[in-house]
């Protein structure tokens, strides 16, 4: 019988195979880091077929995790010539990332295929060298985004004022028994926040939010470690027909709409003496000593974009993520609600009443580890070669955090698969202190010299939506359809893992159910 091999087929079977001799050449040529005492990890074939076989299921992170239970607290791998170390432990984590003895050694980042693909060659603040224009750019963010004296007062105000239009919306939904598509209303609140914050005004059109947003999952989706994985080894597979392709030219597609939103049109009406948004802050910043670099344009495209990016996936994920989680656990948001009627009685939420509001920071700690939307992190490199815990990690190394596997080690949560808050207080109800070990083991935004500078600003993102939201509402099952799942698991595969769309009812709280 004759096989008929259609152009895709054809396709597939070429991709896979120059896949895999790709990986295997460069396999090869590292094969004089045995002579190394390397952590243990997966190697050879072995090693290439797993990662590819996982590239292709969009299930890196469980290859993560099970390579984890396999291996112990560090494993090493060779990917296609791109050596990898992961820390399987918050210790090691910690040790490598922070500790007095490595951070110097390990707070670089090195451009991948996105950042130079999708941010100019390196120039955001993130995917980028801990020199001295990184530390200038992560001070300018501060500057425009800051979380004391004045700044907080006018995050309040315009988080405040969105929040007020998504109450004014939903009090017409529940006025119609309607079920409301939770991830829709939130992420048009969260998007418009994000934008008056960059560019100090709402959107002139939806249009324009929407197309930020469209480039936001577009970077998200080129960044996951399936596609991102494959064309770190192999770039020249963004040029072939199929996902890699798709994958880029969406970015590219939608990446000039974007950058025109936040920085072109916001240049052209520039006034250094009425500063607007971060954008302004940055364009005023170009004129002062040190900051020359900034006069290239790309430096704050890329900024901006990347600030967007990680701003508003990592805000959508936790806050979407806690109201699915409460519409499986009503005795949460129960507890939640007594907080507030005790705390704050019926005035809005101020960012200073996390200090205050215990069991509902621990909610949100919960929700951080539970879930692990970005399952590997600290993607850091190596500038020379180092020795931890008597293994050798060879310079050039990457190093990843895997959060997604000691968020959930019974060695450290009671438990792990069940979403428990009361894990995070102490026995008088408070909140654990930062420093102590039950904290230290989660590190959602990371550790040392690169940890996200935006922490401060997303939780308080997160706590006065849901204050403000369970302050009026019951949030309830759907009536139209099943109730979606809350299970980490049941995530769409993204770089930053996001909820599945989901609906549910918003019950004004004293009405009868």
């Amino acid at each position: 019988m004759d096989l008929d091999w259609s152009p895709t087929t054809s396709y597939l079977l070429y991709s896979c195979v120059a896949l895999a001799v790709t990986f295997l050449f460069h396999t090869i040529l590292s094969m004089k880091s045995r002579k190394l005492n390397l952590p243990p990890g997966p190697r050879g074939l072995s090693c290439i077929v797993q990662l590819l076989g996982a590239s292709w299921n969009e299930s890196v992170p469980e290859l993560a995790f099970t390579w984890a239970q396999t291996y112990g607290p560090i494993m090493y791998f060779n990917a296609g010539g791109t050596k990898f170390c992961y820390l399987n432990t918050p210790e090691l984590s910690r040790l490598v990332l922070a500790g007095e003895d490595y951070r110097a050694l390990t707070s670089d980042r090195v451009g991948n295929f996105v950042s130079k693909f999708t941010w100019y060659d390196g120039k955001d603040l993130f995917f980028t060298k801990f020199d001295v224009i990184q530390r200038k750019k992560r001070k300018l963010f501060h500057r425009g985004v800051a979380l004391y004296g004045d700044g907080v007062e006018k995050f309040e105000a315009i988080v405040g004022g969105e929040l007020d239009l998504v109450l004014e919306h939903l009090d017409k939904m529940a006025s119609t028994v309607q079920d409301v598509q939770m991830d829709q209303v939130l992420s048009e609140a969260l998007k418009n926040i994000l934008v008056i914050l960059i560019n100090g005004e709402k959107p002139s059109c939806p249009e324009d939010a929407d197309a930020i947003v469209e480039y936001d999952l577009a970077v998200n989706k080129l960044a996951s470690e399936d596609i991102h994985l494959v064309l770190m080894a192999a770039p020249w597979m963004r040029y072939l027909p199929g996902r890699y392709r798709r994958a880029c030219d969406k970015v590219v597609e939608t990446r000039e709409k974007a950058e025109r939103i936040m920085f072109s049109n916001m240049k052209e009406t520039f006034d250094p003496k009425n500063l607007r948004g971060l954008t302004d802050v940055f364009l005023k910043s170009r004129e002062e000593p040190g900051y020359e670099f900034l006069k290239d344009d790309e430096h704050i495209k890329g900024v901006l974009t990347m600030l967007f990016f990680a701003a508003h996936l990592t805000s959508r994920a936790t806050l979407l993520n806690t109201f699915l989680i409460l519409l499986h656990h009503p005795d949460v948001m129960a507890n939640i609600q007594d907080e507030i009627d005790r705390v704050l009685g019926d005035r809005p939420a101020k960012v200073e009443d996390r200090q205050i509001m215990h069991y509902t920071e621990a909610v949100i700690l919960e929700v951080l580890r539970y879930t692990t939307f970005f399952p590997l992190i600290c993607i850091r490199n190596v500038k020379t070669d180092l020795k931890v815990e008597n293994y050798d990690i060879p310079k050039d190394t990457l190093i990843i955090s895997n959060i997604g596997y000691f968020h959930r080690d019974p060695k450290y949560w009671d438990d792990p698969w069940s979403f428990k808050p009361e894990r995070f207080l102490d026995a008088k109800g408070q909140i654990l202190p930062a420093d102590h070990s039950v904290r230290k083991n989660l590190l959602s935004f990371g550790i040392g010299n690169r940890m996200c500078p935006g922490e401060v600003f997303a939780r308080s993102r997160v706590f006065l939506f849901v204050t403000r939201i369970l302050q009026r509402y019951d949030v309830m099952p759907p009536n139209s359809e099943p109730l979606v799942s809350c299970h980490p698991d049941n995530r769409v595969k993204m770089l930053v893992r996001q909820t599945p769309p989901f609906r549910c009812q918003l019950v004004p709280r004293g009405s009868p159910n």
